[in-house]
């Protein structure tokens, strides 16, 4: 899959986005890589608050089930989302 393609995909899935919808969320904080499960929790132009199903820990510490992460939806030539950055389909995409 072409990486045009690749993201043409994710940016067909979040125009599909729909309030309580299961999704893989992925962030960076502070320099660690970030990814877990949740449902969308409130859908904005620009971004998306996912609730985790579960308690996520990393290096930095643990957030509890039902904490909200903030992730931006793609937007052509938004150098906030990339692939460590948003929300993605269960499973992948393509």
């Amino acid at each position: 899959m072409s990486k045009e393609q690749y993201y043409q995909d994710v940016r067909n899935f979040n125009d599909q986005l729909t309030v309580g919808l299961e999704v893989e969320v992925r962030w960076t904080n502070n320099g660690h890589f970030n990814h877990a499960v949740g449902r969308v929790a409130k859908l904005n132009r620009k971004t998306v608050k996912v609730a985790l199903n579960e308690p996520f820990t990393n290096g930095l510490g643990t957030w509890p089930a039902g904490f909200q992460v903030l992730a931006p939806r793609p937007l052509l030539f938004d150098p906030a989302y990339t692939v460590n950055n948003g929300v993605f389909p269960l499973g992948g995409v393509g």
